[in-house]
């Protein structure tokens, strides 16, 4: 039997994306073009994936993440809103060298 995944009804969807199982996506998720989500990954809500995306197995990102273009996030890598300065502004994923 195929797994099931819990995604908001607000998701707003890019073209041609792929979807693996047991995802949990929160609401107002924004997810760009040809992006691939693989299986057991949490996006909490507001968070924005940018295009070309491939979020592999048990990453979870928190509310406001922000994840730009061509981005590889590997698994179990956690990207969180930043709190060093106890302000909302949301973690932004440039490059893979970030990581």
């Amino acid at each position: 039997m195929k797994g099931m995944n819990n995604i908001d009804k607000s998701v707003r969807w890019g073209d041609y994306f792929r979807i693996g199982e047991f995802n949990v996506i929160g609401k107002g998720v924004k997810i760009g073009s040809r992006v691939t989500l693989h299986d057991h990954i949490v996006i909490e809500d507001n968070v924005t994936i940018g295009s070309d995306c491939e979020i592999l197995p048990f990453v979870y990102l928190r509310t406001g993440a922000v994840i730009n273009n061509g981005i590889k996030l590997d698994p179990y890598t956690v990207v969180e809103v930043d709190v060093e300065d106890q302000d909302t502004e949301s973690t932004v994923i440039e490059s893979a060298e970030e990581l």
